[in-house]
């Protein structure tokens, strides 16, 4: 997939997956609102935690498709505007995620629009002038996680 232009910090998933990764089936773990500004820019700020993963090309114990490279990405928003949120759960499947840079904003806070569509669960929309990945680290996932079983 291509990296989506002018997310800060992008070549730190770039690097763990070989390239911008499928958010398709990823699962959010976390999602916290901040009314206060983040990376230097005015609030609000929206911050996420997804449970990404790529296929290994091989089978799990049960026959299914195994999966690799677990990672927990945290993803941040900032300046944050006309959030709309839906579905939030136990469990939050991603159909997928696009942010896409807008080519001439009106405003500086709406560099951005966010779509986070949903498979199960969390559903989300909202434009945003700074996105930013600020973090990328192993994840191991739960016994709750369909993603452990036969790993």
């Amino acid at each position: 997939m291509t990296v989506p232009t002018g997310i800060r910090n992008s070549e730190a998933l770039v690097e763990r997956f070989g390239g911008w990764p499928s958010f398709h089936d990823a699962e959010v773990l976390s999602l916290q609102l901040d009314r206060r500004g983040e990376l230097g820019e005015p609030g609000p700020s929206l911050t996420l935690v997804i449970h990404l993963f790529k296929a290994t090309g091989q089978r799990d114990l049960r026959g299914g498709m195994a999966w690799g490279t677990h990672t927990a990405a945290t993803l941040l928003f900032a300046s944050v505007s006309e959030l709309t949120l839906e579905g939030f759960n136990n469990q939050n499947v991603l159909w997928d995620l696009d942010i896409v840079k807008l080519a001439a904003p009106a405003v500086p806070e709406r560099s951005f629009s966010v779509e986070l569509s949903t498979s199960h669960g969390l559903a989300a929309s909202f434009f945003c002038g700074v996105a930013a990945v600020v973090g990328v680290e192993p994840y191991q996932p739960g016994p709750e996680s369909v993603y452990s079983r036969g790993t």
